[in-house]
């Protein structure tokens, strides 16, 4: 066989059996890379027998790093011998090494903060100023799920509309979908920890003189909403237990007959 480039003949110094031997170990060379190369792993994050919202798994062989959904479960890529980190608020960070399982089981414990003698001063930390310091812990989040300004407008000698590809990625990725939803997770901790401040046990319990499993019922059937709560003053929510504590009655009373 030969083959001409730029008006030179080359023999190809392959023989027809040798030719066939070479093609049949491409398919084996093939297989190998892919077993080289990271596959996608599912596998679920629990703490405190819950499944763990808003976990961050960091594969630390790719600086990957996914989200745990609302499910706690995730997908990343790895390959055998990778490192991955699991991490989240208020638990220790676990370390699991990957060595072909089918499925990753991360299990979070609780953070142990050990105690020490201090002074005891009143600065309690407000429901925002707990937001604004894990907005700030978790600051790549945002940068991540953020797709705004998408399309902005291109100038030079092609005037027209220009795509962000970045921005578009944030909105059409995976990660970008679960640094979203690790956002959302924030905001309702940051709501709920406004509405545990005033709408308290102690509050509820002096009113209506429940306790026990019955305050709790009371508390959660008659929680109110966010926004309720942070436009009404004391005395309005006062007025607003009495009144549910009125109706809580009537109810009972109604299914006694």
């Amino acid at each position: 066989m030969f083959i001409c480039r730029n008006s030179v003949k080359f023999k190809l110094l392959i023989e027809p059996k040798q030719m066939k031997r070479l093609i049949s170990t491409v398919p084996l060379l093939f297989i190998a890379l892919l077993h080289s190369h990271a596959q996608s792993i599912s596998g679920m994050v629990s703490a405190a027998n819950a499944r763990s919202v808003g976990a961050i798994i960091k594969n630390l062989a790719t600086s990957n790093q996914v989200i745990s959904d609302n499910n706690g479960m995730f997908s990343i890529r790895v390959k055998k011998g990778d490192t991955l980190l699991t991490s989240q608020l208020f638990y220790k960070t676990d370390t699991l090494v990957y060595t072909a399982q089918s499925y990753l089981a991360i299990q979070l414990h609780a953070e142990k903060i050990p105690l020490r003698e201090v002074t005891i001063k009143a600065t309690k930390l407000s429901p925002l100023d707990i937001y604004e310091q894990n907005k700030q812990e978790y600051k790549d989040i945002y940068w991540k799920g953020d797709y705004s300004h998408m399309f902005g407008a291109s100038i030079g000698t092609m005037p027209g509309i220009a795509l962000n590809i970045d921005k578009l990625y944030n909105l059409l990725s995976k990660q970008g979908k679960d640094a979203r939803t690790m956002q959302r997770t924030l905001t309702r901790d940051y709501h709920d920890d406004v509405i545990d401040r005033r709408f308290t046990k102690t509050l509820v319990g002096n009113i209506t003189g429940y306790d026990g499993s019955k305050l709790d019922t009371f508390m959660m059937k008659y929680r109110p909403t966010y926004d309720f709560i942070t436009k009404v003053s004391d005395y309005d929510i006062m007025n607003y237990v009495k009144e549910k504590f009125a109706l809580d009655v009537k109810t009972a009373n109604e299914s006694e007959k």
